[in-house]
C-alpha cells in the first residue's frame, strides 16, 4: 500500500522504500563520494570492500554527507546506510576510479 518511487541515471540514484530517496554521486568516484540523504532516520553510512570487510563508518550529519575516498584503491566497494531505529535502510554498491 502506497506508492514507491525508483530513479536510476548517471549518478547512481537509488530509492527502493516510501519515502525514501537516497543519491549516491559521483559513480565512478575518484576523490570524494557524497550521499544526498532524504530520511531523518538514517544514522551511519558503512563502506566495505568485495570481501566484506569494513572499511568504514561515517555518522550522518545532515541530508548531504561525504565520504573521502582518497585511502580506497580502484575497485567496487559497497555501502549500507543504518538507522536510528530502523536497522538497514539502504544497501548498494559504488566504484572507485582514480
Amino acid at each position: 500500500s502506497g506508492s514507491f518511487t525508483v530513479l536510476a541515471g548517471p549518478v547512481g540514484v537509488i530509492s527502493t522504500k516510501e519515502n525514501n530517496f537516497i543519491s549516491v554521486y559521483p559513480i565512478p568516484a575518484s576523490n570524494n563520494l557524497f550521499f544526498n540523504i532524504s530520511n531523518n532516520d538514517a544514522d551511519r553510512i558503512h563502506v566495505r570492500d568485495i570481501t566484506g570487510k569494513n572499511i568504514l563508518t561515517k555518522k550522518i550529519t545532515g541530508s548531504l554527507t561525504s565520504i573521502s575516498l582518497e585511502t580506497l584503491s580502484d575497485g567496487i566497494y559497497f555501502y549500507q546506510i543504518t538507522g536510528k531505529n530502523s536497522g538497514n535502510i539502504h544497501t548498494g554498491k559504488f566504484s572507485v576510479l582514480k
